[in-house]
């Protein structure tokens, strides 16, 4: 593991810096939960792999839903930093790398030419499915249970209880959003392989994820030199 840095950062001279040190504190806390969903993600993996049956099944899933709504967040916080004089100017200050990290995101924001994709890929996602439990989540769910339910095989699914509470799980939810998300969200259709869609979205949505992390954690960095 490469060696790490650290450096002390004055909380006062954060707030003298007004709109542009709340920016940066919100990417600070975006970098964070990013991080941590995402090696959530990895652990969840790499404990199903080695076969450990203690881990919650689906959770895969949740921790890239989870992911996929503090990634798209990022975006307000992108938007307003080049919105900023001072934040924007800092940008341009940078190193190249840095700067091409962020003209990447930059297409996904609003005027961009990939702004669209986002919202199918990640912002429908994050609005209605990762946060999914009031009634505009109704018409989602009831088409997604007729289209399973008509598919033989794919019309039954299975729940399980147990002694304790990490034992109990309901895949038929998950076999139901699933069909939401890659169905109605991202359009897929029926006689493609639904897991393979998934995957190919969830490595989309990483190549995001990473393109944010590399702008973010030097801007924050070279931000904090400064102060």
């Amino acid at each position: 593991m490469p060696a790490s840095k650290s450096r002390p950062v004055r909380i006062k001279s954060l707030l003298e810096r007004g709109t542009s040190g709340l920016v940066v504190v919100q990417l600070m806390l975006a970098c964070n939960d990013l991080s941590t969903a995402n090696q959530a993600l990895g652990d969840w993996k790499a404990a199903r792999e080695a076969g450990d049956r203690s881990i919650r099944p689906g959770g895969g899933r949740y921790f890239v839903r989870i992911q996929a709504a503090h990634l798209y967040e990022t975006f307000d916080l992108l938007d307003r930093l080049r919105k900023d004089a001072d934040l924007k100017g800092f940008l341009d200050r940078c190193d190249e790398q840095t700067k091409r990290s962020f003209a990447s995101l930059a297409r996904y924001l609003h005027g961009g030419p990939e702004h669209g994709r986002l919202q199918r890929l990640i912002g429908i996602l994050r609005s209605q499915v990762t946060f999914h439990y009031g009634e505009q989540s109704h018409k989602l769910l009831t088409q997604a249970m007729k289209f399973k339910s008509g598919r033989g095989v794919d019309g039954v699914s299975m729940i399980q209880r147990g002694s304790d509470a990490r034992q109990w799980h309901f895949q038929v939810a998950e076999d139901i959003v699933d069909s939401v998300v890659v169905r109605q969200l991202w359009g897929v259709p029926p006689d493609v392989d639904e897991q393979a869609a998934a995957d190919q979205a969830a490595d989309e949505m990483h190549a995001i994820f990473l393109a944010f992390m590399d702008f973010a954690g030097e801007f924050i960095w070279h931000y904090c030199e400064t102060l």
